[in-house]
């Protein structure tokens, strides 16, 4: 699973935010989760925020197997999604629904 990662987070553009309280079994302490197909499977990523630095980071990521955690969680718009590779600064810009045309 895990050279999937990227790949995942790359090309997915269906985020949720996550609400604990729906899911009561679920000890991952997460803001947000994404919900991508991969390997003729549904893959789920949960991702948290570093409250200090404001930049979120992935808790867990798991393929579905009975449960879908998305269900009944609140599906947000994408509207900003760039990805930076740290160790060359590099830019890749996916998607920008910010600027008015």
């Amino acid at each position: 699973m895990l050279p999937l990662l990227e790949s995942v987070i790359d090309s997915n553009n269906t985020i949720f935010k996550y609400n604990r309280k729906i899911n009561t079994y679920s000890v991952i302490k997460e803001d947000y989760i994404m919900k991508n197909y991969a390997e003729g499977r549904n893959i789920f990523l949960f991702l948290a925020q570093n409250r200090g630095e404001g930049r979120y980071f992935c808790r867990s990521f798991f393929p579905q197997d009975k449960m879908d955690y998305t269900r009944n969680q609140a599906l947000w718009t994408l509207l900003y999604k760039k990805k930076v590779t740290i160790s060359t600064g590099e830019e890749i810009l996916y998607k920008n629904k910010l600027l008015k045309r």
